[in-house]
C-alpha cells in the first residue's frame, strides 16, 4: 500500500465522477439498471440475466448499447 501511483487529476469535467453519473441517470432505466449492476454492484452477465430474468445476450446488448450512449454523452461534455 505504500507504494500506490498518485492519481492525475480529471483533466475535464465529463471525467469526474458526477459526470459519469449525470450520464448515467440519463439513460434509459432498462440501460441503467444493468450497467449500475455490472460496473457498480461488480455483477457478471449471467448474474445479471438471472436478476432480471433476461438472457445473457440482452445483457450484453443492453450493457454495449449503454457504453455508447454514456460515451456519447461524455463526448458532448467535452466538447
Amino acid at each position: 500500500m505504500d507504494t500506490l501511483p498518485d492519481m492525475p487529476a480529471p483533466e475535464s469535467p465529463a471525467d469526474t465522477p458526477l459526470a459519469l453519473r449525470e450520464a448515467l441517470s440519463r439513460l434509459p432505466e432498462k440501460l441503467r439498471v444493468v450497467l449500475a449492476l455490472y460496473y457498480m454492484e461488480g455483477f457478471n452477465v449471467a448474474e445479471i440475466s438471472h436478476i432480471l430474468r433476461i438472457s445473457t445476450g440482452a445483457v450484453c446488448s443492453r450493457l454495449s448499447r449503454g457504453r455508447d450512449q454514456m460515451r456519447a454523452m461524455l463526448k458532448e461534455e467535452i466538447e
